[in-house]
């Protein structure tokens, strides 16, 4: 069996707590490329829709071995996100990484989010990427 490796960088959390924001104003792009060769890493897991995106075309620069996983879920709001806004941030990871190499997600966890708002934002990332992927298909 083999095992995805993966190495969160939190860019804050539902709390609210800007760990990174501090320390590297610029975003991922600050810190990653010091880190894209760490042994044993498979996979970069970066939030980024608590950022509406921002910076996501960084991703163009992730080394070919690597896969990211993008956080496209807010889960500092119990908002619960459109399928089409899902969707659009998805396009955006897309357009920066091929698809093979992506894995969707919520920035941090869901654990502080009321168990319907979790569920209700998760059908919406799950209905986003459909969205995605039919368009992707030309169905």
């Amino acid at each position: 069996m083999k095992a995805t490796i993966g190495w969160h960088f939190c860019f804050g959390n539902a709390w609210g707590n800007d760990l990174l924001s501090g320390a590297f104003p610029e975003g991922y792009q600050t810190v990653l490329p010091h880190l894209f060769d760490t042994p044993g890493i498979n996979e970069f897991v970066l939030d980024y829709a608590n950022r509406n995106m921002a910076g996501v075309e960084f991703l163009k620069n992730l080394p070919n071995d690597k896969t990211v996983q993008v956080g496209v879920l807010d889960v500092r709001s119990n908002a619960i996100e459109a399928p089409a806004t899902i969707a659009g941030r998805i396009k955006k990871v897309l357009a920066a990484v091929p698809a093979d190499r992506v894995v969707l997600s919520t920035d941090c966890g869901m654990k502080p989010l009321a168990r319907m708002v979790a569920k209700m934002k998760l059908h919406s990332l799950a209905e986003g990427a459909s969205m995605v992927r039919k368009e992707v298909a030309g169905v």
